[in-house]
């Protein structure tokens, strides 16, 4: 059964943010290379495939502010996420200096996550296992004390590509962090 896209901002249903057209129009900007030609490759429904998983994919990080409504099916839109590289210096009398922040609207998904959801989207179609992923591919080896972990996957893969991380810079919480407890 092929899959229907539906972009509808803050929609109960959708299960993307851009349409294949919209997509599409994003990769026909990127210099010509061996997933672009994949992609171009792809049917339609791949396509399709792929901009919804990762849509998916991208709604598993942590982003800053709150979604819009309850109702709503993906992560965005949301209220009180701050514009990256928007911040303004406003010198008022009484303070020597503050800065005006600039945020996003609450009805509008950003261009940026847009174009992370094509990417990892065109990365998919040319990596359909991309996703399979533990999180320890960065290590060869993990030991806690008497415990020791080999990862079976190629050392060589991300959880999410580079230009990925890049658009997510400044939407989401920070993806570095280790927690310890203490028993």
């Amino acid at each position: 059964m092929a899959v229907t896209l539906n972009a509808v901002v803050g929609g109960a249903s959708s299960n993307t943010y851009l349409l294949l057209s919209d997509a599409q129009g994003i990769i026909d900007s990127l210099m010509l290379n061996e997933e672009v030609t994949t992609w171009d490759d792809a049917e339609e429904d791949v396509q399709n495939r792929a901009l919804v998983t990762a849509a998916w994919r991208l709604d598993r990080e942590r982003f800053f502010g709150n979604r819009t409504s309850t109702t709503q099916a993906l992560q965005w839109p949301r209220v009180g996420v701050r514009k990256p590289d928007q911040y303004q210096p406003v010198y008022q009398a009484g303070y020597s200096f503050s800065v005006r922040a600039d945020y996003y609207p609450d009805d509008v998904i950003p261009d940026e996550v847009k174009k992370a959801q094509t990417i990892l989207a065109l990365y998919l179609v040319s990596e359909p296992d991309a996703l399979n992923l533990g999180g320890l591919e960065q290590f060869k080896n993990v030991s806690i004390g008497p415990l020791s972990v080999t990862p079976m996957q190629p050392q060589n893969q991300r959880l999410l590509p580079p230009l990925v991380e890049q658009y997510l810079r400044g939407l989401r919480a920070s993806t570095n962090a280790i927690s310890i407890q203490r028993n």
